[in-house]
């Protein structure tokens, strides 16, 4: 099942907890999804506040606003980046690396899959 190409499983859940690790960040939302981030991820809060996060540098990021926010959408683009924007207009871009190295995973409860 190609999970990416439907991503409606996770649209009107709740982002409920952060897990932030060394070298990957997971999002746990409602109903046992969970994203798992081990590449990049922009999170783009009003105009102004742009926000980077990679697995390298690992520089300072919070993204504790989403907590308790419905994701109103979610697609892959045409690059493999997941775009989750949220219902207080906060926008998560979590990057693709294109190599042999995961960026980040999707599980959706059910199935799980591993974007490159």
């Amino acid at each position: 099942m190609d999970i990416k190409q439907d991503l409606s499983f996770i649209i009107r859940k709740s982002l409920i907890q952060l897990r932030i690790n060394l070298y990957t960040i997971d999002l746990i939302f409602e109903n046992e999804i969970i994203i798992s981030i081990a590449n990049e991820v922009v999170y783009i809060e009003g105009e102004n506040k742009i926000q980077i996060w990679d697995s390298v540098n690992n520089p300072k990021f919070s993204i504790n606003n989403l907590l308790g926010i419905l994701v109103v959408n979610a697609i892959v683009d045409e690059q493999d980046n997941l775009i989750i924007e949220f219902r207080n207009n906060g926008i998560l871009i979590i990057k693709s690396a294109k190599d042999m190295h995961e960026s980040y995973i999707i599980n959706n409860g059910d199935d799980f899959q591993v974007i490159y």
